[in-house]
């Protein structure tokens, strides 16, 4: 909320007496409800004003970072999987059972 100035605060006052004096004239929820309002706009108008708030968001420069090394490819402790060609050579292609004809 913004600082008011000498006027805002002169009608913020004068408005919360009004309203208060309404709200004790009237019984009820309505009349509570006025008497909140006008203690608000007191309040408001009676508030210390606060200088121009200080810059607190400064960008700071992020410190330089080396670049890292790239990682070592990792050693396999096992041997890769090597298929040979059998007997029917590799041409030939391997028949499921589900293609394999009915005996």
């Amino acid at each position: 909320m913004a600082n008011p100035g000498y006027l805002e605060r002169l009608l913020a006052v004068a408005g919360g007496i009004l309203l208060i004096r309404k709200g004790m004239a009237v019984k009820g929820v309505v009349g509570a409800a006025d008497i909140v309002l006008g203690s608000v706009a007191i309040y408001r108008g009676l508030g210390r004003a606060q200088g121009p708030l200080p810059a607190t968001y400064h960008l700071k420069h992020l410190p330089e970072v080396a670049q890292r090394p790239p990682r070592k490819p990792l050693r396999r402790t096992y041997a890769p999987q090597v298929f040979d060609a059998d007997e029917l050579g590799p041409d030939l292609p391997v028949k499921t059972p589900f293609q394999q004809p009915f005996s």
